[in-house]
């Protein structure tokens, strides 16, 4: 009885979440053993090159995540064709990721040169393959979740960041070379990737770009462009504003901000019950049922703003202390840069694009992406040279603002959903000046406690703790009533 009352979309999305947490704070570990390990100029010198990965990964998508969850989802499918269509992706993708990889080798002196910094050379020959290994691997996730094995992705994710922690802990220790951490990185992804697919191949799913057909190609390219487009684009909102500082800054500059700038994963819970939610998601918008994705959407955005401002909130509280436990005293200095990018954490998780793309509309989502890319590009330089290092953090939450509300407003007109059924003011304003009242109340807390002469980092953890718990136990029955809410969705 008990397995199976622990069944639905809820259950499944709350053992992501505890995953999640494992393995985001894995990550975390990774990212203060390179700060504490490393100097200014190496850590820099390591970000230069992952930034260059991270926006190389997002162009060679080229939407192609989005079109394999289209295509193999898509219940008109026979199981012949559709193992046709993702074979024919996986083949776009390797193409694409060869490029990349010449792209990077062959433009690696050129943009150390943008960077102002040579050793950056050498590390972007190492990592050149990393964007097409990052993106298999990400095509290979998608497969496991539509065949309902988000809780094989949810292990296998723990496992990975375990040992890429070790491993950097290992060679951060012995050699202090980002070379070698570089190496070490790729290495793993390689093992990833062929964990990946055995486990697949387990599951009745065998990957033989061999067996790809081009005629599906412009089929697969018409739906996935508008989104490769977003999702470039996307991308380099997140990080045209370390572009900027990249040039327009030092080495050491760059590195604080790329660590203040960090995306914290505050959007934990959200984003476990988004990707539970996919299946669910396109059953709606392909049958029109505006009732159920009213109760999707809402609930969404209720999860959301519960998780993402009650955790973010509990860390603007104790900012300066967070800097110091997450990465060192060093990166003290972009305390400003770290305080823009928690109120860009709460805005960011309601720009829930999937409901856009389920209904087919990806062309107003990459004519947004592009206009707020514009846009964010022209503000990061302006504030840059208005205000300096802070200014492009500036840029991205005033970009990030104007676009989430441009695609809350898109979902609800497509959908046609009513927008008091999908967001309560009341209960949002309630909810908001619970935390500014209570935050006021445990910022007074965490003074007085430093003052006592209590060490930063328990004052942070006893703030942190008896926030989140008081505002947990206030909505301790609307939550349980959004889980109760998701739960009843059903796919058939």
């Amino acid at each position: 009885m008990l397995k199976k009352g622990m069944q639905g979309a809820s259950w499944d999305s709350i053992f992501l979440i505890i995953v999640r947490f494992v393995t985001t704070l894995t990550t975390i570990i990774q990212t203060k053993v390179l700060s504490v390990g490393l100097s200014l100029h190496e850590y820099g010198s390591y970000s230069q090159a992952i930034l260059v990965t991270g926006v190389t990964a997002s162009l060679i998508m080229f939407g192609l995540g989005d079109g394999l969850n289209y295509f193999y989802n898509r219940e008109t499918k026979e199981n012949a064709e559709r193992s046709v269509f993702v074979n024919t992706i996986f083949l776009m993708e390797v193409v694409l990721g060869g490029i990349g990889i010449a792209a990077i080798c062959l433009s690696r002196n050129l943009l150390a040169g943008y960077f102002n910094n040579p050793d950056v050379s050498v590390l972007l020959c190492i990592v050149a393959i990393k964007p097409v290994l990052d993106n298999v691997i990400y095509l290979y996730q998608l497969l496991f979740i539509s065949r309902k094995k988000a809780k094989v992705i949810a292990i296998r994710n723990l496992v990975i960041s375990i040992v890429k922690a070790a491993a950097i802990w290992f060679f951060v220790q012995y050699y202090a070379s980002v070379k070698l951490i570089c190496v070490s990185l790729v290495v793993l992804d390689v093992l990833n990737w062929i964990i990946f697919k055995v486990l697949l191949s387990s599951e009745g799913v065998k990957i033989d770009i061999g067996k790809a057909n081009l005629k599906y190609v412009k089929s697969i390219v018409i739906y996935s462009f508008p989104m490769g487009v977003y999702a470039f684009t996307n991308a380099l909102l997140r990080d045209i504003d370390k572009l900027v500082i990249g040039n327009l800054a030092d080495t050491t500059e760059l590195a604080i901000y790329t660590n203040c700038s960090k995306i914290l994963p505050f959007d934990l819970v959200a984003t476990s019950f988004a990707t539970v939610l996919i299946p669910y998601i396109m059953k709606c918008a392909s049958c029109d049922d505006k009732s159920s994705m009213e109760t999707l959407f809402a609930n969404y955005l209720r999860i959301g703003y519960y998780s993402v401002w009650t955790l973010a909130f509990s860390v603007l509280l104790v900012s300066g202390q967070a800097i110091e436990f997450l990465y060192s005293p060093a990166y003290v200095v972009g305390n400003d840069i770290f305080i823009l990018y928690l109120f860009d954490s709460m805005i960011r998780f309601a720009g829930f694009h999937l409901v856009l793309i389920a209904k087919g509309r990806s062309k107003d989502i990459m004519i947004y992406s592009l206009i707020s890319l514009m846009a964010n590009f022209v503000l990061n330089i302006l504030l840059y040279f208005i205000f300096g290092l802070i200014g492009p953090a500036m840029a991205t939450v005033i970009v990030t603002a104007v676009y989430t509300v441009l695609i809350l407003r898109k979902t609800i007109a497509v959908t046609g959903m009513r927008l008091t059924h999908v967001v309560d003011p009341k209960e949002l304003f309630c909810f908001l000046g619970e935390l500014i009242g209570f935050g006021l109340v445990f910022a007074f807390i965490n003074r007085v406690l430093l003052n006592l002469g209590i060490s930063g980092f328990l004052s942070m953890v006893l703030v942190m703790a008896g926030f989140c718990g008081t505002i947990f136990i206030i909505n301790i029955k609307k939550l349980f009533g959004v889980l109760k809410a998701v739960n009843s969705l059903k796919l058939e």
